[in-house]
């Protein structure tokens, strides 16, 4: 049992594609770091499920901190029949960010995984 990393993604203005299939509930872990001591700016990531088709959901704001931000990711039935339970994860800010260019921040995401 442990984390197993999935990507370590710059967070920019377009979506970024992690692409690694995630499939049923799973528990997600977000590790933001940057060039400064504090993060210069105002500005949250936005992590998204996307289906093979290219239908998008399961929005998550993460705030970067020194903390981890750990997730739930489970699907509703309702969206099981249109694909969610097969997915991949993307990432970018939020539209309003305001964040230094030179502040080089990145997401590393991880997901749980039970030894088999």
């Amino acid at each position: 049992m442990g984390w197993q990393l999935l990507g370590d993604v710059a967070v920019g203005w377009q979506w970024t594609d992690i692409n690694v299939r995630i499939e049923g509930d799973v528990a997600l872990k977000l590790e933001h770091s940057y060039s400064y001591a504090s993060f210069p700016g105002k500005a949250y990531a936005i992590l998204s499920s996307t289906t093979e088709a290219g239908d998008r959901a399961l929005y998550h704001r993460s705030y970067p901190s020194g903390d981890a931000d750990i997730i739930a990711s489970e699907v509703p039935a309702v969206l099981v029949p249109v694909g969610f339970d097969r997915r991949y994860l993307s990432i970018k800010r939020n539209l309003f960010a305001r964040v230094q260019d030179d502040a080089n921040w990145r997401v590393k995401v991880y997901r749980w995984a039970e030894d088999d």
